[in-house]
């Protein structure tokens, strides 16, 4: 790692922001994972956006809910579990 890096982490640490080095790298490894996740949903929204319009019915509405909604229990089962 350059020195400039290094010096910016203990920095860092100095500072009381975070416990340790590693603890920073950890933060930095979660946000960028977190950025990798909104670029990615930047990306399906603009695909969206740009495919053709379709009339979806009230069934098929439900059925996409429901999707969602099992999902969504599903990973907050991961978290909890």
């Amino acid at each position: 790692m350059p020195e400039s890096l290094r010096e910016r982490m203990d920095e860092q640490v100095a500072h009381g922001r975070f416990a340790s080095a590693s603890e920073h790298i950890r933060h930095l490894l979660r946000e960028d994972r977190r950025r990798l996740a909104e670029d990615r949903l930047e990306e399906l929204i603009r695909e969206g956006l740009d495919s053709p319009s379709v009339t979806m019915t009230d069934d098929e509405w439900d059925r996409l809910k429901a999707r969602v909604a099992e999902r969504v229990a599903a990973e907050r089962r991961k978290k909890t579990g």
